[in-house]
């Protein structure tokens, strides 16, 4: 469920950046799937999800580089209401998370 939690804030504070809006939401949600895998298990992709997703490290590369960036200065972000929500003990409190201080992420 914390996976799960973490990719759905990561999802949210997508939303929130004009960034994002020149990926497919597949590659973003993609994304956002396997940082929270990355973050929680210290993997970033299953054989299950990339035979899912279809997508090679090339493909989602520089999206997963923005998030990647997002993510590490969410702390310092203004607009506050997701990060409360996912604080919140149903959210499993993923965004009082510490993001990484570096990403060794590729598939």
């Amino acid at each position: 469920k914390e996976t799960s939690m973490l990719a759905h804030y990561l999802s949210e504070l997508a939303l929130q950046e004009y960034n994002f809006l020149k990926y497919l939401p597949s590659c973003i949600a993609t994304c956002c799937l396997s940082l929270a895998l990355y973050c929680i298990h210290g993997y970033a992709m299953t054989p299950e999800l990339q035979a899912v997703c279809q997508y090679k490290w090339e493909d989602v590369k520089d999206c997963m580089l923005t998030l990647q960036q997002v993510y590490s200065n969410s702390q310092f972000n203004l607009l506050t209401v997701v990060k409360k929500r996912y604080t919140e003990d149903e959210r499993c409190q993923v965004a009082s998370l510490t993001p990484p201080h570096t990403y060794n992420i590729s598939f």
